[in-house]
């Protein structure tokens, strides 16, 4: 309940300099009155808000600890309701006991991303602005933090505004020219009507095309190593990292479980999978389990780039046309790249029947590093294909706001062949479908259960 007053610590825990207990809701700073004294004998609020205060924490009539608070009046805070800050030193144990004595105060423990949904609730954020903190949080690449803090600051917000207020104008203009014939109105003529349908469903269209590059820079990038064994998959993977993490033997089958590391190309996360090498006459009972692993792997949902590594110094064999021929029917969703591996030894394979199948590839050597920095630059270029749109901010960035912008985009269609038809008032009203999904993704309108998975993935005091 938004009546309720919340309280979390919002610093991580563990041992620190400090640690800050955030407090918020109505009756806020009269209850961290009853924890926290000023060291000067005055009232906290005999000091102005967003001012420091030095002062002892109790816990009933015994002293905890010394530090400082600063209160916020409502709706000049981050949740627009009244707030207040302890901060305390930063012991596990010293933490524990000042957030207990605001609990027993007659706070209650926050929920995980309440302070942000509260914040939400009451208009002081989007929900996009919302998602973006959230990403800032459990960023691992520095474009992915760059990206969070221009939609934090309300870049997709305005994009998606300036497209609503383009439909309003539409459809307002629509309905005085269906309810009011005789009235001198702006002329309303099915193909201006027409062009400017097409017009905001064309912009609309353009921001759907950022979702790969925006959620590849705010995501990263999943990426799955596969191929027969020994054909060098632990050592590219190795290379790739420039470090040692996949254990390199001439022994076939080494690799039987998945192996996932992360290195940022270009502030990029890819997150990289190095799985067992894929064949099917295999006596070894875990290896089987291996290749299993890896053919799951492929086909997954998350997956979204798949390197299929293929031997120079080896012809081509049947195991490498039963992995081009599963590929082809599993990873139809996914940018699939061949990667020739071992450059460095006598080319013995044909690489025109592989690209042929899946598309041009890069040849690598994992001994002498040929090949590798081509091929980041590669993966990047596949996947950042609007660059300055991300610089900008103007990008989608997860399945959410896809689904919605998509949704708008078939209303607009719909819209513009019941004009066509002459129908304008069935067109009028899919263009208020239209401006209702695409409010969905900053406003209110997003279903409850939507708002609700968003924010339970923050952190508790967040």
């Amino acid at each position: 309940m938004l009546s309720d007053i919340i309280a979390a610590v919002s610093t991580p825990r563990g041992q620190g300099g400090i640690a800050v207990i955030r407090v918020s809701g109505r009756g806020a700073v009269e209850l961290c009155e009853k924890v926290f004294r000023p060291k000067s004998g005055k009232k906290i609020t005999d000091y102005p808000p967003r001012f420091s205060v030095y002062g002892d924490i109790f816990d009933g009539k015994s002293l905890i600890d010394s530090g400082m608070l600063t209160y916020y009046l409502a709706p000049k805070s981050f949740t627009g309701e009244d707030m207040a800050e302890i901060s305390c030193h930063g012991g596990y144990t010293v933490t524990a006991m000042v957030l207990s004595a605001v609990l027993e105060t007659g706070a209650r423990m926050a929920e995980a991303g309440e302070f942000t949904k509260r914040a939400f609730v009451n208009d002081k954020i989007s929900l996009t602005e919302a998602e973006a903190i959230g990403n800032i949080l459990t960023a691992e690449g520095e474009r992915a933090v760059r990206l969070s803090a221009r939609h934090a600051d309300g870049a997709l917000k305005k994009k998606t505004e300036e497209l609503s207020e383009e439909l309003i104008s539409l459809i307002s203009s629509l309905y005085a020219a269906i309810d009011y014939p005789e009235e001198d109105l702006e002329d309303m003529a099915d193909d201006t009507l027409l062009e400017r349908i097409e017009d905001i469903n064309g912009k609309c269209k353009s921001l759907i095309s950022t979702y790969k590059s925006g959620h590849a820079v705010a995501y990263g990038i999943n990426t799955v190593i596969v191929g027969k064994p020994n054909v060098g998959k632990s050592s590219f993977f190795n290379s790739l990292l420039s470090a040692k993490k996949a254990i390199v033997t001439d022994i076939p089958g080494t690799t039987r479980d998945v192996l996932e590391q992360s290195v940022e190309i270009d502030g990029v996360i890819l997150r990289l999978f190095d799985t067992a090498g894929i064949r099917e006459d295999t006596a070894d009972e875990i290896e089987s389990m291996g290749v299993d692993i890896a053919k799951s792997k492929i086909s997954e949902n998350s997956t979204e780039l798949v390197l299929a590594l293929f031997d120079l110094s080896r012809e081509i064999d049947g195991s490498d046309r039963e992995m081009i021929d599963y590929l082809k029917e599993n990873a139809e969703a996914k940018i699939v790249i061949p990667i020739f591996t071992k450059s460095d030894e006598t080319p013995l394979f044909d690489k025109s029947f592989v690209e042929k199948e899946l598309g041009e590839g890069y040849t690598v050597s994992s001994k002498t590093g040929e090949g590798i920095e081509a091929l980041k630059k590669g993966v990047i270029e596949r996947f950042i294909t609007e660059d300055s749109a991300v610089d900008n901010g103007e990008v989608l960035t997860n399945v959410r706001q896809l689904t919605s912008l998509k949704k708008t985009v078939s209303a607009l269609n719909e819209a513009h062949r019941l004009v066509s038809d002459g129908m304008k008032d069935m067109g009028a009203m899919e263009l208020e479908g239209a401006l209702n999904t695409l409010a969905e993704i900053d406003s209110r309108r997003a279903m409850e259960k939507v708002v609700n998975e968003i924010f339970s993935k923050f952190c508790v005091g967040k």
